[in-house]
Order: structure tokens, then sequence, then C-alpha cells
């Protein structure tokens, strides 16, 4: 079995003190991602890593870097054979991820096992902070926003009206939501990156 995996963490909207900044808000998930690490198993590695985000209020690449690489180093000494890899996500945000693949003796379910362990212990939490954190989000609506011309001229040319105010953001929604509905792939997005399917 071979899994590719760009470490994709979804997760509710936090939604903060009212009147309380990204910043804040953010510093917030931080808190609470870090309890929720210490509750459910993470290990000392990931923790420090938490520690030293909630210092800097951020999540540099090469913290996440170094989590994904722990978790590989991981999956390796459960028995998978792991490749590291980066690519941008369906917003442009660069996300180190990897292959891993198991073996006939452990299975389907082995090898699942292995990498949600491996996951949790090493990047869950930090994966999720730094797809989420303040200046992602804006990468991802500057990413999408510039992208409003090609999405328009899509839709339109596939029969659907776009609205004059229209974000990228809810372009990209619309497109994902005329493709579930019509089992179809729009074709909106040169060289298939995948963009109408994220979040």
């Amino acid at each position: 079995m071979m899994c590719a995996c760009l470490v994709a963490f979804s997760v509710a909207s936090c939604s903060g003190t009212p009147g309380a900044s990204s910043e804040d808000d953010f510093s917030s998930k931080v808190n609470e991602f870090t309890i929720e690490a210490q509750n459910e198993g993470a290990s000392d590695a990931q923790l420090a890593l938490l520690d030293q985000i909630a210092a800097e209020g951020k999540v540099d690449i090469e913290m996440q870097r170094a989590a994904i690489r722990s978790a590989l180093s991981c999956m390796e000494q459960g028995g998978l054979d792991v490749t590291y890899i980066e690519q941008p996500n369906g917003s442009g945000l660069l996300v180190p991820g990897y292959i891993a693949s198991g073996n006939e003796q452990l299975g389907e379910q082995g090898t699942l096992d292995v990498i949600d362990e491996c996951d949790t212990g090493e990047a869950r939490w930090v994966s999720g902070l730094y797809q989420t954190q303040p200046t992602s989000q804006e990468q991802k609506e500057a990413y999408l926003d510039a992208l409003i011309p090609q999405m328009s001229t899509c839709l339109i040319a596939a029969g659907y009206s776009v609205a004059d105010d229209a974000t990228g953001t809810d372009l990209q929604v619309q497109i994902a939501r005329a493709e579930a509905d019509t089992g179809q792939n729009l074709g909106c997005f040169a060289g298939d990156n995948g963009l109408s399917d994220s979040e």
C-alpha cells in the first residue's frame, strides 16, 4: 500500500474573543493545540516545537519540516518505506509532506496505523498550526484573489453566473460545489493542481 500525503489538517475555526486580532486568535489556538497534544500522546519533540511556536507567535517552514522529518523517522522505524516531498497545496502554500508505503507483513491497516501513530506523535498539531496561521490564511486569500479572472471565465463558460463582488475564496467554493453536484471536473485550473478540492 502506498500513501501520498501533504499533511492536510482540518480544524474547526476558533471563535476567539470578540474584537480579538488574528494574532490573539492564533495564540489561543496554539494553547488549545498544545493541551490536545499533551493529552493525546505527542512526543517531547513536537511539544518542544509547540512551545517554540508559542514563544515566536508563528510557525516557520523549518519547524514544519522538522516535525515531518521526525514523523518520517518514526515511520521508518515502524517498517514503512518513506520519501520526503514538498509541493504547494491548492492555496499556493508550500507544504512539506511524504510518500509512505508498507509491506505485506504490515498490511493495509497496519500501514495506516503506523502512519497515524507517527503523525500524531510527531507532526499533527505543528502541521495544523502551520497551515492555519494568519500568514498562511493571508497567502491563501491573495493566491485565490489573483485567480479570480481565471475562475470567473471558467464558471461562466460552464454556464454558471458569477457575482460581481465574489472573492477568490467564494469562487473556489462555487467551483468545488459545481463539480460535486455534477461529478465533473470543470477544468478551471491548469496543471490539475487540485485547487478546487482544497479548503
